[in-house]
């Protein structure tokens, strides 16, 4: 079948990313080939209570350096090759996240920018990259942000790494609203 043409401005399904590298990390299963096998811990989980098997995978999400949510943010170029050595540790900006959130009033909504900007009020401060000018949009030559910006940068690892992984698991709730 032919993939059907969309039209502009229309959405798109979102394709599933995160289930994947969160039972890898949690060595729940395993890549053999192109394929992903459930490991024999991964079997074992399939009959175990959730809330053990999701808090494993969180918890082994948090200090895997399988991947990079960054590197979801598809429209920052400049990650891989030279600018790789500039890219700060997954482990410590998640440690960041995870201690804001584990300080946010349960059963509240927040906004994302509410969210955002306690973080930064409260000095819960990462880094992505070390030299922002490594990083570039479109083009290296004219689109290279060139200085620090929280929320060019820091704020779209913060949505792959709050959308993807935590809101997969059930960590966070989250509302898509225009």
């Amino acid at each position: 079948n032919k993939p059907q043409q969309r039209k502009p401005g229309e959405s798109r399904p979102i394709r599933p990313f995160a289930w994947p590298m969160l039972l890898q990390s949690g060595k729940l299963a395993q890549r053999t080939g192109d394929k992903l096998q459930l490991t024999k811990a991964g079997n074992k989980a399939i009959s175990a209570p959730a809330n053990g098997t999701i808090k494993k995978l969180w918890h082994s999400w948090q200090k895997t350096t399988l991947f990079d949510e960054f590197r979801r943010v598809s429209a920052f170029r400049g990650q891989t090759g030279k600018g790789k050595r500039h890219m700060t540790a997954v482990a410590k900006r998640r440690a960041v996240i995870v201690e804001a959130l584990q300080q946010c009033p349960p059963g509240e909504w927040l906004t994302f920018d509410e969210f955002s900007r306690w973080m930064r009020s409260e000095r819960f401060y990462f880094e992505v990259t070390r030299d922002p000018n490594s990083l570039y949009i479109d083009s290296s030559r004219y689109g290279r942000l060139g200085y620090k910006n929280w929320g060019l940068i820091e704020e779209r690892y913060m949505l792959a790494f709050l959308f993807e992984y935590a809101a997969t698991l059930g960590i966070i709730d989250v509302a898509y609203v225009d």
